[in-house]
Order: structure tokens, then C-alpha cells, then sequence
């Protein structure tokens, strides 16, 4: 506005409006998949409880509560703070959380969806505003230091106050970031609700798993649990945990498949897997992308919006998508050797957009899609990232079969390619194709 602010540049003002159309996979979250009682249970808050703590496998439907509860707070008029520490989730809760403000007839402006840090800036930018000044914190983190900003801003009486704050993805947030929203940020009478699963503790905060610790927390009750993972495949369900069992340490819960799953999100045809192993990790990044453009020839009524690849490292997915593109595929992704491009793309980054999608794992915790190909490294924390990721696959609402393909680089876990590739359940638990 003004003289001084120069006109946008048009290539911004379409990635706008691309982002402002709703898009098809929106339009599948705005059907408002029916819940499960778990999440029935994290939407209602049937014992009207101000503190609360939920954990459960992956695609046990925390999210999908969580958003319900969004939309019901919402409806009442509350003010509503809906935080992850990632960027990208943020963008898919906004989607959930606008869909059952939707369905309750609710304003979805009352309800404010972004990821933590983005949340201490925009404190401490409007506390600048207000004339607060900060004390700078020297060798910290640009994330560590805006956290001690914000925490100033508020100890200095700026308010930023909602009826609820709600976290998901808690197992990657700290006791000393949730006492800081607990103490400044929800309303004197407000409700918190932290929903976890320690088995994707990534970034190894363990932040959740010491009671004595936790009494401080303000939750005056024990965990409650969800074991019934309504998003995966049923044959990939006793898979996963499998893999978990076998390879990773410190607490891991263990997905079911729930007796309900046929009413709430049907049954699944069995999926189509493919493991390889290589023991050239350099080319780790072109061999993703092969098999997506394999995957691709191979099976043409697959659409390339439908299908993602994951990688643990940048330099991975930068050459995935060298090789992707130069087969003829547009790719929306986040990779980059730069740090402020790789941040630009996260903040662009809609799993929604047209093309083959790229990510880091981390980013794309919390999402979720039916045509995923990724790949594993011999890294400290590899084997945590390979089971997030093949927890991301969901079953194909339409009917038609899921895909997932592993490129393993870790030889170790090599061995379990034959468990991969083979494993079966009963045919009577499918949909008859």
C-alpha cells in the first residue's frame, strides 16, 4: 500500500491465487471423513477436562480429532490456537480444521492455524510494535533465540491470549515451549490438548516420557491411548510395526486394525511394494527418481499430483528432481543446498499443488497420500525416518490400490526386504477388488 510498496510480481500473484482455489485433495478433506470413537472422544471432551493428553499410532485419526475439536471450540465462539512444530503440517491442519468449522457452522477466522516458531515471531514482531524492546541472546539458534523473544515479550506484559491451544505432533515440541503456551498464551479458564506419538519422536525430544517431570505440566490425568490406524493399508499396518519392533528403541505403540474400520474409512485392496536395496547411498537421490518415473510408465492411470517422494537429505531430493524433470514431470517441492530457499519452499509448499511432490521426511510428517516413494540411509535416526515415512501411505478412498515403494541404502535392514515384499493378510479383511 502507498508509494513505497512496489506492485507484486505477477509469478507471486498466481502461486496466490493457485493456492486460494480449493484444490481436489481440500475438497476430499471438506466431505468430512466420518470419526472414529477415539477421535469422537478428542473432539467432544466429554469430561470437559482443561488439560489433556492423547497418544497413539500413526493414522489413528489424532489429527482428524483434533480439527473436530477446533471446529466445536469454534462454534461456540471460543478462540482457538492450533499449533505444530512443522511448517507444512500446519497447512494440512488449516485444511482440516477449516472443513469441520465447516461442518459446525462455525467461523473458521476464530481459529488460528500455523507451526510454533512462526507463532513466537509474529509475538515478538507485534510486541516490537507495542515498544516492548528485547535483549539479544548471542551464539543461539535463530529458533532458540525467537523462542526466548517471545518469552520475554510475554514476562514484559504483551497478552496474546486464546480460549484453547491445541498441539499436534507433540512429541516434537518441549515441556519448557508447552509451559510457556500454558502460562502465557491460553485464556485463565481455556483448555490445552497435546496430542503425541513417541514412536516419531525424530528430532529425539523424549519430552513426554518422564511422569515425574510432567506433574508440572499441569495434566492431571494419565495419557489416553488410540491403537486403531484407520489411514493405513491393513496389510501395511502389522508391517510397520514390525519394522518398529525390530529396529527402533524407546517407546513405540503399535498400530491395530480396528473392528470400525470398515464404517469409518472402509477396507483396503492390498498394496503394491517394491524394496530396493543399493549399496551406492551417493546415488540414493537419482535412484528415487528413476522409480518414480518407473512407477509412472508403468501404471498410466496414475496421476503424477497423486504420487510423492521422500527423502531423508536435501541433496537427495535436488537430484530426484533432476531426474523426475528431465523425464518430462513438474515437481512442487522444498529441496535446495540453500537454507532461505529451502524455507521460501516450505512456506509455498501445498501437497495439494499440481505435480509430483517432493519433501523431506520431517516436512511431511502428518500428511498422508496414497503413491509414496521413499528412500532410507544408514544415518543415526535413518531407521525412525523410514518408519515415519511408510506410515505416511493411506488407502485409496476411491477403491483402487495404494503403492509404495523403498529405496534402502542401509544394509543393515536389508534383510527385511523378503518381510516387505511378502507379507500378506487374510483376503477375507480386503475389499474384493
Amino acid at each position: 500500500r502507498g508509494p513505497a510498496c512496489a506492485p507484486p510480481p505477477a509469478a507471486s500473484m498466481d502461486r496466490l491465487r493457485r493456492h486460494l482455489v480449493e484444490s481436489e485433495v481440500v475438497s476430499e478433506l471438506m466431505l468430512r471423513p466420518p470419526l472414529s470413537e477415539g477421535a469422537k472422544n478428542i473432539a467432544g471432551n466429554p469430561s470437559n477436562a482443561k488439560r489433556r493428553r492423547v497418544k497413539g499410532a500413526a493414522g489413528c485419526g489424532k489429527s482428524f480429532g483434533l480439527a473436530a475439536r477446533a471446529g466445536r471450540l469454534a462454534a461456540d465462539g471460543k478462540s482457538v490456537l492450533v499449533l505444530s512444530f512443522n511448517v507444512t503440517l500446519a497447512h494440512y491442519l488449516r485444511a482440516l480444521a477449516t472443513a469441520r468449522c465447516k461442518e459446525a457452522g462455525a467461523d473458521p477466522t476464530l481459529v488460528t492455524t500455523t507451526n510454533f516458531h512462526n507463532f513466537c515471531s509474529r509475538v515478538v514482531d507485534d510486541a516490537k510494535v507495542a515498544g516492548i524492546e528485547f535483549s539479544e541472546t548471542a551464539n543461539v539458534h535463530w529458533s532458540e533465540a525467537t523462542v526466548a523473544k517471545a518469552r520475554q515479550a510475554f514476562e514484559a506484559g504483551f497478552q496474546r491470549k486464546y480460549d484453547a491451544v491445541l498441539v499436534d505432533e507433540g512429541q516434537d515440541f518441549t515441556l519448557d515451549w508447552w509451559n510457556m503456551l500454558r502460562n502465557h498464551v491460553v485464556a485463565e479458564d481455556g483448555e490445552m490438548l497435546l496430542v503425541a506419538d513417541p514412536t516419531q519422536d525424530v528430532y529425539d525430544k523424549k519430552a513426554w516420557t518422564d511422569e515425574e517431570r510432567m506433574t508440572g505440566a499441569g495434566f492431571s490425568g494419565s495419557w489416553t491411548e488410540l491403537s486403531g490406524s484407520y489411514r493405513l493399508p491393513s496389510d501395511l499396518v502389522p508391517m510397520a510395526n514390525a519394522f518398529a519392533a525390530k529396529y527402533l528403541n524407546g517407546e513405540h505403540i503399535a498400530g491395530e486394525v480396528p473392528v470400525d474400520r470398515a464404517a469409518i474409512s472402509g477396507l483396503s485392496n492390498p498394496t503394491r511394494r517394491r524394496w530396493l536395496n543399493t549399496d551406492r547411498p551417493n546415488e540414493l537421490g537419482r535412484l528415487i527418481g528413476r522409480e518414480v518415473v518407473r512407477l509412472l510408465a508403468a501404471h498410466p492411470e496414475l496421476s503424477p499430483n497423486d504420487v510423492v517422494f521422500l527423502c531423508e537429505k536435501h541433496r537427495d531430493g535436488v537430484d530426484a528432481v533432476h531426474v523426475i524433470e528431465d523425464a518430462g514431470h513438474a515437481v512442487h517441492h522444498i529441496f535446495s543446498e540453500n537454507k532461505s530457499e529451502q524455507q521460501r519452499r516450505k512456506q509455498r509448499f501445498w501437497p495439494d499443488a499440481p505435480g509430483v511432490k517432493g519433501c523431506t521426511v520431517h516436512s511431511f510428517k502428518g500428511w498422508e497420500t496414497r503413491v509414496l516413494v521413499m528412500g532410507i540411509r544408514a544415518d543415526p535416526g535413518s531407521k525412525r525416518l523410514a518408519y515415519v515415512a511408510m506410515t505416511r501411505l493411506k488407502t485409496d478412498s476411491a477403491g483402487g490400490q495404494s503403492f509404495i515403494s523403498i529405496l534402502n541404502s542401509n544394509l543393515k535392514i536389508a534383510p527385511f526386504q523378503s518381510t516387505f515384499e511378502h507379507w500378506a493378510v487374510p483376503q477375507a479383511s480386503m475389499r474384493v477388488g
